[in-house]
């Protein structure tokens, strides 16, 4: 498979010029476009270089800078097709993040729709009666034939170049006098040559974006999209920069993440970044701790339970919507009032905060312990000229004796929260399956939606005994980190 680039830059490579941003993204092959070089490629008349790229996988161009690069990409390599909202400086951070881990942002061009302009073009030469409007546009610069060239004739009797001022702002405008074709034995291509010193606009229009042929010459061409590079690396000048494009032939599936895969890799993400942030430690103060701590709970919460608390909300919204159709359901009046309170007993606590309120609690006694591990020389400074409130938020035999109270607590209970301990203990949210067996367990009704529910209920359950294994977990690591007089490292800082 060859793929074909008009040639954009004609300036000489910078000396000691490298671009490493393309390091690990695929096979890198670099082309000096300069005309003295020898670049090894085959170089057509028309201002292209046509290159021998391997098929089966995607291929970029990038043509900021100095040089041009083409690379072959890695076919681990995946792909996050976005709009241009994303543009936006404050995606950057993410997509960086996403470029290093091999996870590429793209939005997708359209081609120019070169058929429609042609046959505008050759319009252009005909009257409102069909008449050619000029004799001189016939055989050799028939209107079809000075169509394919991109060239029409204008209003005021002169010709132009359709695609001129896309691809040579700033120059002459490409208007031509009809008298200078008269008795042309040209094509229309070599006299565009011959006349202004370039090949046909339309030739650059076609290549702007890079076109794949096979072997045979035939366009396998398939998707072409945009790269959204993270801003200044590997040379390019700004976050605006849109010269690296991707191209796929006709037979090739672009692997595109799906939302949830997304979604988790930006979670990823961003957990790296609040890693980076942590890394730089706090500030020689009172209020860098304070930033240290806050960030270090959002780390431990982000790692440890969103994924939970995600899956428990979704649980719970299914769970309640059940419990209400199946309420709805219950023939027997009192029966019926009985559930709607119960409904309503149920539904309160598990949209409240609950436990997540206790899980946010356990990780501040967490982001303490870390804290004082890693600065305790600075907290001491600061303590020295703080109020005594500070001084024993920041005590180490406080925090510690925390986590001891903290695990004898959860080695006794579930949760603090004594909705979520019974629920647990019983297996039942405030005696509902209990109270109602009669409809749970008849073992003669065939309802849907009593299965439904009793499924619902296993799942619900599940997903919260998985956040109190969690939070036993990590209490064990910490309550080991905290025997002896050196506290040991558990939060990985690389």
């Amino acid at each position: 498979m060859n793929i074909t680039i008009a040639c954009r830059c004609r300036d000489e490579k910078q000396v000691g010029y490298q671009d490493s941003l393309y390091k690990g993204v695929g096979n890198v092959i670099e082309l000096s476009k300069h005309e003295d070089k020898n670049i090894g490629a085959h170089c057509v008349s028309a201002g292209r270089v046509v290159w021998p790229v391997a098929s089966g996988q995607a291929i970029l161009v990038d043509s900021c800078k100095w040089s041009e690069y083409i690379v072959e990409m890695d076919l681990s390599s995946r792909y996050v097709i976005v709009g241009k909202a994303c543009l936006d400086k404050d995606f950057y951070p993410t997509i960086k993040g996403l470029f290093e881990r091999k996870i590429y942002t793209l939005t997708k061009i359209e081609r120019p729709d070169f058929d429609a302009v042609k046959s505008k073009l050759v319009k252009s030469y005909y009257s409102s009666d069909g008449k050619l409007r000029d004799s001189t546009f016939k055989h050799n610069l028939s209107p079809k034939k000075m169509a394919e060239a991109g060239i029409g004739l204008s209003g005021g009797g002169d010709l132009k170049c359709h695609y001129h001022r896309d691809y040579y702002l700033g120059l002459n405008n490409h208007r031509m006098r009809v008298s200078d074709w008269h008795g042309c034995l040209f094509s229309p291509a070599l006299m565009h040559q011959k006349l202004l010193n370039c090949p046909p606009c339309i030739e650059l229009a076609k290549y702007h974006y890079p076109v794949l042929t096979s072997e045979s010459g035939e366009d396998v061409t398939g998707e072409t999209y945009r790269m959204i590079l993270p801003d200044t690396l590997g040379g390019h000048p700004k976050i605006s920069c849109q010269s690296a494009v991707l191209v796929t032939d006709k037979n090739y599936e672009l692997p595109v993440l799906t939302d949830q895969e997304l979604e988790h890799e930006v979670e990823l993400v961003s957990i790296d970044q609040l890693k980076q942030q942590l890394k730089l430690k706090a500030l020689r103060s009172k209020a860098g701790l304070i930033a240290f701590t806050n960030k270090l709970q959002q780390f431990m919460y982000r790692v440890h339970f969103k994924s939970l608390f995600t899956r428990f909300n979704q649980e719970s919204e299914r769970f309640i919507d059940l419990l209400e159709k199946f309420q709805a359901q219950v023939a027997d009046k009192d029966d019926k009032d009985e559930i709607q309170e119960k409904r309503y007993v149920i539904t309160s606590a598990l949209r409240r905060p609950g436990i997540k309120d206790e899980v946010d609690g356990f990780v501040a006694a967490i982001a303490d312990f870390e804290m004082i591990r890693n600065f305790s020389k600075v907290i001491k400074r600061c303590a020295g000229r703080e109020s005594k409130e500070w001084s024993r938020v920041i005590d180490r035999t406080l925090v510690s004796e925390e986590l001891v109270r903290l695990g004898d607590t959860y080695s006794n209970r579930f949760f603090v929260n004594d909705f979520f301990d019974n629920s647990v203990r019983c297996a039942d949210f405030d005696d509902l399956f209990c109270d109602f067996q009669h409809y749970f367990w008849n073992r003669s009704s065939s309802s849907k939606l009593i299965a439904d529910l009793n499924v619902a209920r296993t799942d619900l359950l599940e997903i919260i005994n998985a956040v109190h294994m969690k939070i036993k977990e990590q209490l064990t690591i910490y309550l080991e980190a905290c025997k002896g007089e050196d506290w040991l490292q558990v939060f990985d800082f690389s």
